[in-house]
């Protein structure tokens, strides 16, 4: 049996203690895209709501990479500048090569590697309610260009990460 705890070890505050909110329950840490999801209702709506569909149709997704994705879409739409809905390879190409790792170093986020995923639910989304905008490309050719562009990132990081190197 143990004796007594040092009393410098036990006059801390217990880590779960230090955790635990004015009402005593325990706070979950939150991510600067999740405070960013608490104080934007619409976009904590429809990250919800892209995710639920998913689920019910198999398809899981992490709310980081959804945060991403739904959040720089309606920052293009509240900015008057695109849709939310308007879908090009252009804009795939933009979102995946660079708009998001901006979006996300402005949050204060870093850039969920659940994006590619987010980007391809929510397009599936978009074109499963039938409302992909006048103007966007078929849903065929944006989950292509969304694969070449993931494809293009994972053989990169083989290149950079030592256990990509070597002979075939």
């Amino acid at each position: 049996m143990m004796g007594p705890m040092p009393t410098e070890l036990s006059s801390r505050p217990s880590p779960t203690a230090a955790a635990a909110g004015p009402d005593g329950r325990r706070k979950r840490p939150t991510s600067p895209l999740g405070t960013l999801r608490q104080h934007d209702t619409e976009l904590r709506q429809i990250v919800l709501r892209v995710r639920s569909w998913g689920l019910q149709q198999g398809r899981g997704c992490a709310t980081d990479g959804l945060t991403v994705v739904v959040g720089l879409a309606l920052a293009g739409a509240r900015a008057g500048r695109i849709s939310p809905k308007r879908w090009t390879v252009d804009r795939v190409d933009s979102l995946l090569s660079g708009a998001a790792a901006t979006w996300c170093a402005a949050q204060g986020a870093e850039l969920p590697a659940t994006l590619g995923e987010a980007l391809l639910l929510w397009l599936d989304f978009l074109d499963a309610h039938g409302a992909l905008s006048p103007g966007s490309d078929r849903v065929d050719e944006l989950r292509a260009a969304a694969a070449r562009r993931r494809g293009r990132a994972r053989a990169a990081s083989r290149r950079r990460h030592p256990a990509g190197r070597g002979s075939a």
